[in-house]
């Protein structure tokens, strides 16, 4: 059993890391993905007022006009991204804006001539998702940041022993009391160790899960 435990506990911490290191990489890669968006509209722009077909009075300076760009655009795609419940594919999708679909389809992978418009406009928001998504991971992070990982892998194991899943109120840690019980709950499904019923009364280790600690 403490051998089990330990492994238990190895792969909660070796968990907690990499879900660090994914922070880390969405901050660091976020802010430049940011730019792609002012960078497509303002090499399109210029490139439409500097043609031949088209005359101004003097030339823009292209770093002028990007910099105008994304002082425009980058707030209002954060501003987008922080009040969203889907993304923009999935929007179009369930207020039926694009187009009908094959049974298989996914609004990762849409289809049809003005669909891709939606793709093009959710590239542009790739950074800004990156760093929204990493602020509220963060902060519910937060929320279980002091969870023991002796007593998040004897309910991990629990659960793993019940094979089709338990009540969560007849899960028992020495020295925890419900409240603490029903954090660990919260901690394991944060890094999808488990997952949980829609009424929250039961939970069961996920597939994926128990395949990597078989694998560790």
């Amino acid at each position: 059993q403490s051998g089990g435990l330990d492994h238990l506990i190895t792969a909660l911490a070796r968990r907690e890391r990499l879900f660090w290191l994914k922070i880390a990489a969405m901050l660091a890669t976020g802010p430049w993905l940011c730019f792609l968006g002012p960078l497509a509209v303002s090499a399109l722009v210029w490139g439409l007022t500097t043609g031949k077909h088209v005359e101004y009075r003097g030339s823009l300076a292209w770093l002028t006009l990007f910099e105008w760009t994304a002082a425009i655009m980058i707030p209002l795609m954060f501003i987008r991204e922080w009040r969203a419940r889907h993304t923009l594919l999935e929007e179009a999708f369930l207020a039926g804006e694009l187009g009908r679909n094959p049974p298989n389809y996914s609004p990762y992978n849409p289809t049809g001539g003005g669909d891709g418009l939606y793709l093009l406009l959710e590239i542009f928001l790739i950074g800004p998702r990156l760093i929204v998504r990493a602020m509220r991971l963060w902060g519910e992070r937060r929320g279980i940041r002091h969870i023991d990982r002796n007593q998040a892998a004897i309910v991990l194991s629990a659960i793993i022993d019940a094979g089709k899943g338990v009540e969560i109120e007849t899960l028992r840690v020495p020295g925890a009391d419900r409240l603490m019980i029903r954090k660990i709950v919260i901690y394991l499904a944060f890094y999808e160790w488990i997952d949980l019923s829609s009424d929250l009364t039961r939970t069961w280790v996920e597939t994926s899960a128990l395949r990597k600690l078989g694998s560790a």
